[in-house]
């Protein structure tokens, strides 16, 4: 099959390097930076002058150029192309979008499994025009991508129920015991409930592949490690950056690393899936310092308030979060067949066996 650069048959326009000062919560026009690829939208905001050419719309390919090498479709409205984030397109007729589309993952994947690293791995644009990508007659690219888009509705289909049963339990929640972010009578603060502590120092280098326990840190299960601090199960906080006030309930023989909190003391008898549904939806990251990132502590959340129903209720709740679990427990595993299927479908179509 023949294949050529693509360089030959994309346009591909880096970022430009705004600059942060000028960065914030309202402003002119919302700024797509890295984390903001692969969700679709952003909620930082530029205020200041810009070219036109560093405008993306819905529907435009963006590829994350820091870190993972991600790609996706902007769905977030009128934007401005930040540095480290780069737009590609089909320049010449004999490439499909859609082809392309699906062409990228598997060939962006390649190139961050290749690339050596020491803090975060870059990507270049002079990388991505370096690729090479098989090219088929047209019509031959359009049916290899109808195919996969129908195969990817699927996926987005699993995806969006298991949102809803993440709702569904939080409805549940709410419909038993009240919106944990109003107050109430039967609401007791925290500090009167609980004590948290933070866990131990443990660096990413700590970690161990194939080690024999996990490692909680702020975004839940990041490692394993061969020692381990806790037999018993906790209920775990995410402290810092990007995961802080996320909540987890550990597996036994774990280690907690000082990126999370953890409850060490209760006063009252909690069930902790209610109390990680409780404290989830208290929202616990609009209580953390702003400083160079968000950071949380027992002392800035002990005063939040919760409902503390009996346990006999608690238990009820309990109850039901278990079958909204074991629901979404089948919905996680007909989605990681559908994942497996479709990345199936893309090595074969890629190789003209499709």
């Amino acid at each position: 099959m023949k294949t050529v650069a693509l360089g030959e048959v994309t346009e591909i326009l880096s970022g430009f390097a705004f600059k942060s000062k000028q960065f914030g919560v309202a402003g002119d026009i919302p700024v797509i930076r890295i984390r903001d690829v692969v969700r679709g939208h952003s909620e930082t905001f530029y205020t200041g002058g810009f070219d036109e050419k560093f405008v993306v719309h819905d529907g435009d390919m963006l590829i994350g150029m820091d870190g993972e090498f991600n790609r996706s479709r902007w769905t977030g409205g009128p934007a401005l192309l930040n540095q480290r984030v780069c737009k590609i397109k089909a320049s010449k007729q004999c490439l499909d979008e859609s082809y392309l589309f699906h062409f990228l993952p598997a060939a962006l994947k390649a190139i961050e499994r290749d690339t050596p690293f020491v803090t975060v791995k870059h990507l270049s644009a002079k990388t991505i025009k370096q690729i090479s990508v098989p090219l088929p007659p047209l019509e031959e690219q359009r049916r290899i991508a109808a195919i996969l888009d129908a195969a990817d509705r699927l996926r987005t289909k699993r995806r969006q129920a298991l949102a809803k049963l993440d709702t569904l339990t939080q409805a549940i929640f709410i419909d038993m015991f009240g919106d944990p972010k109003l107050t109430g009578e039967d609401r007791l603060p925290l500090g009167s409930i609980l004590k948290v502590k933070s866990g131990h120092g443990l660096v990413k280098k700590d970690m161990v592949a194939g080690g024999k326990y996990a490692v909680y840190g702020g975004n839940g299960i990041n490692g394993a490690h061969d020692e381990y601090m806790f037999d018993e199960r906790k209920v775990a906080i995410g402290r810092v950056g990007v995961y802080c006030g996320c909540v987890h309930y550990t597996e036994p023989q774990s280690w907690i690393t000082d990126n999370a909190l953890y409850v060490h003391e209760l006063s009252v008898e909690l069930s902790p899936e209610y109390l990680v549904t409780a404290l989830t939806m208290a929202n616990l990251n609009q209580y953390a310092d702003q400083a160079a990132q968000p950071l949380i502590s027992g002392k800035k959340i002990y005063p939040i308030e919760i409902p503390v129903p009996a346990i006999e209720e608690q238990v009820k709740f309990e109850r039901a979060s278990e079958e909204v679990r074991h629901a979404a427990n089948r919905l996680e595993r007909h989605e990681n067949e559908l994942n497996t299927l479709f990345a199936s479908l893309q090595q074969r179509a890629f190789r003209g066996e499709l």
